[in-house]
């Protein structure tokens, strides 16, 4: 509900480590200083992907609040498509 963009699922400091790959204060969200410094979310995006393909990166590499938000997303994604093929 409170998450702005999908960099937001990322807890700040896996957003980073993994993401960012700088030790830095954030105060605001994630997709927030992403806007304020101008930086670019597609290659942002698929420098985390990269890793993530490589076998760089695996859930075992997040902190907690990070994975319970991808389990949060994932488990509504799942809940409306069970609803919406019910529809169908």
């Amino acid at each position: 509900e409170n998450i702005a963009g999908p960099e937001d699922l990322f807890s700040t400091l896996d957003f980073k480590k993994h993401i960012i790959k700088k030790r830095i204060g954030i105060s605001a969200g994630n997709s927030d200083y992403i806007k304020q410094n101008d930086l670019s979310r597609p290659l942002l995006a698929a420098g985390f992907a990269q890793r993530v393909e490589t076998g760089n990166l695996s859930s075992d590499d997040f902190d907690e609040e990070t994975r319970n938000n991808m389990k949060e997303l994932f488990d509504s994604l799942a809940d409306r498509i069970m609803t919406w093929d019910e529809t169908v």
